[in-house]
């Protein structure tokens, strides 16, 4: 089960490659073994995705392509595949265009998918005794802090992580802390490194 954004065109989505592809270009499912769900956000209270619900319109996809170099490492800036829908998507879905400035630094943006949440929310994390808590949408806003690859860190995230830099130089990172300056995670790994 993996996010992915719905591109102007209406007939794809970009997702991490990862998600259909262990790495070579090469997708690990059929050209239509992926099935997309589009929520309408007109449709009611939040609910978990994958047991339908209110709202959802699901599309099979009808081709797949995974970026050719892919490795299928979990740090990979090349980890993008595209999934190409057999039919439009609906109207009330949101398309993008894709940002294409080359720097990433200090932009915000908005990050969105489904996953595991707690029952009862705060800093509980995900409450694991509850299985239903599975597939809920969440997003936020947040600024990303900087690119493995940048200048300041020279060699360093190669070292720490055992990649070429090729494969991570444009890797961008995001904290999630409070953006209290005593709690920023980015400053403070930077600082370490």
């Amino acid at each position: 089960v993996c996010s992915g954004t719905l591109l102007a065109d209406r007939m794809t989505i970009l997702t991490a490659g990862h998600c259909v592809s262990s790495g070579g270009g090469v997708p690990d499912v059929d050209p239509n073994g992926v099935t997309v769900f589009f929520r309408d956000p007109n449709s009611g209270p939040d609910v978990q995705f994958y047991y339908g619900g209110p709202g959802y319109t699901t599309i099979q996809s009808s081709e797949i392509f995974v970026n050719s170099a892919y490795t299928g490492d979990v740090i990979d800036q090349n980890d993008i595949a595209l999934v190409r829908l057999s039919t439009a998507a609906p109207e009330f879905a949101q398309g993008y265009e894709l940002y294409t400035n080359s720097n990433l630094t200090g932009q915000i943006t908005n990050i969105t998918g489904y996953g595991s949440t707690s029952s009862v929310g705060g800093n509980v994390g995900v409450n694991t005794t509850d299985p239903n808590r599975l597939g809920w949408f969440r997003q936020g806003d947040n600024k990303i802090d900087f690119a493995l690859g940048d200048d300041l860190f020279g060699d360093t995230w190669s070292d720490i992580l055992g990649e070429p830099a090729s494969q991570i130089e444009y890797s961008y990172i995001v904290d999630f802390d409070n953006g209290l300056a005593a709690n920023d995670a980015s400053c403070r790994i930077t600082q370490a490194s």
